[in-house]
């Protein structure tokens, strides 16, 4: 994880506890932290951050793309309406003209695109669209970072739900 991405979205009142790391990042649901120090000395929770952590988050709005403002429940939402959701392509196409800044305001600290494909996937299925096969994203294409950032860091070791030492 990069000490920029906690330097961005921990709070002013916390910043004082970040140290050299290095950090994990939890995108455990049933997990309240979110970032953790590899060495275990201290973890920063979803109330030390100054957004909300939309894979930890069970209550609307959960937030997806950061850089956008997309919700988890805007693709549920496009996919009962049409079948499909255009977000990946919508987020594709403002990357071209207004480019993105995962690094300070995802939690991840790495591109959407990923998190985005796979809820639109998720949804899809618990709609009952796409069970025959067919594609409900627009535009889809796998494999895609949109900021390319290096994400090696936030999946090295990475085991939801006991990713971290709380």
């Amino acid at each position: 994880m990069r000490l920029e991405t906690l330097r961005s979205l921990i709070l002013p009142s916390r910043q004082g506890r970040i140290t050299a790391g290095p950090y994990r990042y939890c995108d455990a649901p049933g997990c309240d932290a979110v970032y953790f120090a590899e060495d275990g000395s201290h973890v920063f929770t979803k109330a030390d951050l100054k957004v909300r952590v939309g894979a930890k988050e069970s209550d609307p709005p959960r937030p997806i793309c950061y850089c956008f403002n997309h919700t988890y429940e805007e693709i549920a939402e496009q996919i009962r309406r049409t079948g499909a959701s255009g977000v990946p392509a919508e987020i594709r196409s403002r990357l071209e003209t207004e480019g993105c800044d995962c690094v300070h305001t995802n939690p991840q600290g790495s591109c959407c695109l990923g998190t985005v494909l796979t809820a639109v996937e998720e949804a899809s299925k618990a709609i009952g669209k796409g069970a025959k096969g067919e594609s409900t994203l627009i535009g889809d294409d796998r494999g895609e970072d949109c900021c390319k950032v290096d994400k090696t860091d936030h999946d090295a070791g990475h085991k939801p739900g006991g990713c971290c030492p709380v």
